[in-house]
This record gives structure tokens, sequence and C-alpha cells, in this order.
């Protein structure tokens, strides 16, 4: 039996590695390739994503802008009906009082059913018989 030279078998070994050593580097390119792809997709998601947000966030700031503006005409309102029903609280009893003078009442009477000071009773006839006079 012939006995198998080392240097054959180190060639050998060699071109196994060799082989072995392309295998991993085609099978680490087709990997990084469909990293790739994998990570353009994900771009191309997190853009449309990021453009989505964006349109949904603008017309929350327009309601948030129309809400404050609604909210502010809201109190001004308020503020209005106030002032409106403190007029008419007032105006009230001397709204009653001239159609009581109409009526015939007298100063006493305008007194003690409308609420009125004496002076005022006094000047609420004084008036209503100015205007009858006119």
């Amino acid at each position: 039996m012939q006995a198998f030279e080392p240097h054959w078998l180190i060639l050998v070994v060699a071109g196994v590695l060799l082989a072995c050593s392309a295998l991993l580097s085609l099978a680490l390119a087709v990997q990084v390739r469909e990293l790739k792809r994998k990570d353009q997709l994900l771009e191309a998601a997190i853009r449309g994503l990021r453009a989505e947000l964006s349109q949904k966030s603008r017309p929350s700031t327009g309601v948030d802008e129309r809400q404050l503006r609604i909210e502010r005409q809201l109190d001004q309102l308020r503020s209005r009906q106030d002032d409106l029903e403190l007029q008419a609280a007032n105006a009230r009893p001397y709204g009653q009082a001239m159609k009581l003078v109409e009526g015939g009442a007298n100063v006493d009477e305008l007194v003690a059913s409308c609420g009125l000071s004496r002076g005022e009773a006094e000047l609420v006839a004084s008036l209503y018989r100015l205007e009858k006079a006119s």
C-alpha cells in the first residue's frame, strides 16, 4: 500500500474549507440582500405612517383652534346674557309700575306692589303724567 502523501491531504482539506467558506459567503450574501429588502419595506412603511400621522394631526390643530374660538364666543354670550338678565331684572319693576299707573294705581300701591322706594314710585307716576300730557 502506498501511503498518502501529506501535501495531497492538505490540498484536499484546503479545498473543502474553501468550498465551505464560499458556501457560507453565498448564504450570508443572500441573507444581507433579504435584510436590505426588508429594511427598505420597513422604511417605506415608516414614511407612510409618518405622513398619515402628520395628516391626522393637522385637523386636530384646527379643531383645537375652533374649540377655543367657540369657547370664547360662549363666554361672551354668557356675559351678554348676564347683562341682559340684570337689565331685565332692573327694568321689570319699572315696567310693572308703569302698567299699574296706567291702570290708575297711586304711589302707595306702586311701593307695595313693585318694591320701589317712595321716590322711585313718585318718579314713575310723574313720568306717566308727563307722557300722558304730551
